[in-house]
């Protein structure tokens, strides 16, 4: 029906095997990744699922246990393979949006014992 596609990361994570690519997992696939880690691991649950290492998917375990030098490419590869998925990560509000409930510049009530503008 659908393919699923592949692609290639970072050659900062070459060393990790002869052949390193993502590959995109199916819909299901990738609720269940999400499903089965914590909120905070989401994104390494997936990576670790769709970085395939020789063939073989890396997993969450070996992932995390990489040593700390690969942080700058695994964050790449965590951003490509959601990237992959359709997941974008949503941007806070900017401050001052439109949409922001901070009253800082509504006038005061009357009602509230502040003076109005002009009153001592």
């Amino acid at each position: 029906m659908f393919e699923l596609v592949t692609e290639t990361v970072s050659p900062d994570l070459a060393g990790l095997g002869d052949q390193v690519e993502l590959r995109e997992l199916s819909y299901g696939a990738l609720r269940a990744v999400m499903r089965a880690t914590t909120p905070e691991l989401a994104g390494d649950g997936l990576l670790g699922a769709c970085l395939f290492v020789d063939g073989a998917p890396i997993g969450l375990e070996a992932l995390l246990a990489l040593p700390g030098r690969f942080s700058g490419a695994i964050g790449a590869a965590m951003a490509q393979a959601m990237a992959l998925h359709g997941l974008v990560p949503q941007a806070p509000p900017l401050e001052g949006d439109a949409n922001d409930q901070d009253d800082r510049d509504a006038p005061a009530d009357p009602q509230d014992g502040e003076p109005r503008q002009g009153e001592p």
